[in-house]
């Protein structure tokens, strides 16, 4: 089918002009006047246009000559918002109507007329003037036909407007479409082309007499339409939502296709519905568009590996806002806190910092601001040792995270405890064997000389009676037993340093208990302190070694009696059996031992006791005793409601076992 050479939606003709001209002849012959007129108003231009008139001499008025003056007097302006005819009487005669405010009247002689105002669905339009030359009386019927007569001249002058209207709106859409960026069609009900611009020749490659008339699937068939946007305009124009949409494909007249998207614009006239396409090539924002999708993938594939491995760090991470509030937690740190890592999201750092490490460390180091990148360690209440990292990290937007991470130190500082102690131990490993031949030979001398005289005293029955008397054999035996026992702490100090190998035989705990009780009690010295000595039967028979185990009682009561002090107080000794196991008890109700230092008293050189009461060797070296006897050294205590100490050691010897 050949296309038309034009094909367009309706022109709006106008033909009010010639409808008003008829109205004014008729208001003229029907009224008798000597001229008659219809204006309208502008009151924002404060003008009176003559759209048509009949009897004027002095003025031509017809489509191409209209005639328009100002407002200029009050008359004029309050016919324009009356509601009844308005009657004039001496224009140029009496001095309330010069003939300056009536120019185009006054020219034409005109003595008497009437303003008759014209309004349509409430708006004030214009006017229909009848004027005489001569004296006229208006009477009442004269008025009842003007506004009849008026009515009409309403009714003429808004089609007239509606129509001038329409035209504009006809040319200004023309306008439109033919300086649109993107391509424009617009489609009559029957689905043909009634008009195009010059992109629309551009996008699709067709002159514009080749597509005029044409059905508009030459451009966009059915089947490139994507499925959710099928072309449904092409046979409902009223239909908007049908055929807008994207991903909708057009054919251009090489056959090749373009990605395009529709915008749809009813408009309904007098002559059908029409449908104003606006066809936009998005190739290039396709194309921006799948780079973006691939963008996107990327950074969400990047941010999840990126939340996998945050996640799967051992040691705890927390990020917080510059409000102090908790924006990221891996699950480490959530578990810290047996929270979930989303429940943990939204609280303060100070809060969170409370819950993994105690309130008193937060409040210490927490206190001052920590603007700046800071490391330190942080000792929790359980004693567990955390070396702390914080450090604030700039966003693009100019605001700013901190990011905290903690790591477990607790092996790492015990481990370097261990090796100062190691190395200390060392030390006094190597000054224990330089002095121990000084002090071994004058306990030597000290031993022979208690011995000598005991045997003195045993070969004379007066002197063996005197001594039993005043208890010098006991004496004389305790200095043998403490001058060998210095030797043994000689020795001692020597076993810090390497593991000492326990002598092993069959010997009686209770005894050694009561043996050692005994001397410390006489160490004691006052009446302040009371010993109890409980003694477990089943306890008695150990294999062990009898030397070790009294070395580390004596030094046990030696620590409890320096723990009641003066005030005195009781002081316990129990053999408990357990098992396969035994324990030599010693208590007190003395002093104690705080609870952030109870971990310590079994290092090296560490003392809860005054300046020159001790050097801290005592529980270090009877801890090394305990562990080469097999067994071990444990410790209760609370501050204020003293401390007990157990050695654990086996009944018998693992050859024997």
């Amino acid at each position: 089918m050949a296309a038309p050479a034009e094909a367009t939606p309706a022109r709006f003709q106008p033909e009010g002009a010639s409808t008003l001209q008829t109205i004014v002849e008729l208001v003229r012959r029907t009224m008798r006047a000597d001229v008659a007129s219809i204006v309208s108003f502008s009151l924002t231009e404060n003008t009176i246009t003559w759209k048509a008139a009949s009897g004027l001499r002095a003025h031509v008025v017809d489509d191409e000559h209209p005639l328009v003056q100002p407002i200029t007097n009050e008359v004029a302006r309050r016919s324009i918002g009356a509601n009844a005819t308005s009657v004039v009487e001496g224009i140029g005669v009496r001095d309330e109507f010069p003939a300056r405010d009536f120019v185009v009247h006054a020219a034409e002689g005109i003595r008497d007329l009437s303003f008759t105002p014209l309004k349509a669905r409430g708006e004030a339009l214009g006017a229909l003037i009848a004027g005489y030359r001569s004296p006229h009386h208006f009477t009442e019927e004269d008025r009842q036909q003007l506004e009849d007569l008026a009515a009409l001249a309403a009714l003429a002058l808004d089609n007239e407007r509606l129509l001038e209207t329409a035209s504009a709106a006809e040319g200004r859409l023309r306008t439109i479409v033919e300086a649109a960026p993107s391509a424009m069609v617009m489609v009559n009900e029957h689905g043909c082309i009634t008009l195009v611009n010059e992109q629309t020749e551009k996008l699709f490659g067709y002159e514009r007499t080749e597509l005029l008339g044409q059905r508009v699937e030459l451009l966009v068939p059915e089947r490139y339409a994507h499925s959710d946007h099928r072309a449904g305009f092409l046979r409902q124009p009223s239909a908007r939502a049908m055929g807008a949409g994207r991903d909708l494909f057009g054919r251009r007249k090489d056959g090749s296709e373009v990605p395009i998207e529709i915008g749809l614009n009813p408009i309904q006239t007098d002559e059908g519905a029409f449908v104003l396409a606006d066809i936009i090539d998005i190739t290039e924002r396709k194309k921006a568009e799948d780079a973006l999708r691939a963008s996107e993938e990327r950074a969400r594939r990047g941010q999840k590996i990126w939340e996998q491995t945050f996640d799967a760090i051992g040691e705890g991470i927390l990020v917080h806002d510059y409000q102090m509030q908790i924006v990221r937690c891996n699950v480490r740190a959530a578990e810290m806190m047996e929270m979930r890592p989303a429940d943990v999201i939204g609280l303060s750092f100070s809060e969170v910092f409370a819950r993994l490490f105690g309130k008193r460390a937060a409040a210490y180091y927490l206190a001052e601001d920590r603007g700046a990148s800071c490391v330190f360690e942080v000792e929790t209440e359980s004693g567990r040792r955390y070396l702390v990292s914080i450090f604030p990290l700039p966003l693009r937007d100019g605001d700013s995270v901190s990011v905290v991470t903690w790591t477990d130190v607790t092996r790492f500082v015990e481990m370097q405890e261990q090796l100062s102690r190691s190395r200390r131990l060392a030390s006094v490993g190597e000054l224990a064997a330089g002095v121990a031949h000084e002090i071994n030979n004058p306990l030597a001398a000290i031993t022979t000389c208690a011995e000598a005289t005991i045997r003195d005293m045993r070969r004379n029955d007066e002197t063996l009676a005197l001594a039993e008397s005043h208890q010098w054999s006991y004496y004389l035996e305790e200095i043998v037993r403490q001058a060998l026992r210095c030797k043994e702490i000689t020795r001692g100090l020597l076993d810090l340093t390497r593991q000492q190998q326990a002598n092993r035989v069959m010997c009686d705990l209770n005894e050694i208990a009561a043996q050692c009780a005994k001397v410390a009690l006489q160490r004691a010295g006052t009446s302040a302190i009371e010993f109890e000595i409980n003694l477990d039967e089943k306890a008695s028979d150990v294999a062990t070694d009898a030397a070790m185990v009294r070395q580390v009682l004596d030094n046990l009561l030696s620590n409890a009696i320096d723990a009641l002090g003066e005030r005195g107080g009781r002081i316990s000794v129990s053999t408990i059996r357990d098992g396969d196991r035994v324990a030599v008890e010693v208590a007190d109700t003395g002093h104690g031992i705080p609870s952030d230092l109870v971990a310590k008293v079994f290092d090296p050189f560490f003392s809860t006791k005054g300046p020159g009461k001790g050097y801290g060797l005592g529980l270090a070296i009877s801890l090394t005793l305990a562990e080469s006897l097999g067994g071990a050294l444990s410790v209760e205590s609370k501050e204020g409601a003293g401390s007990r100490f157990r050695l654990w050691i086996p009944r018998k010897a693992e050859a024997q076992g």
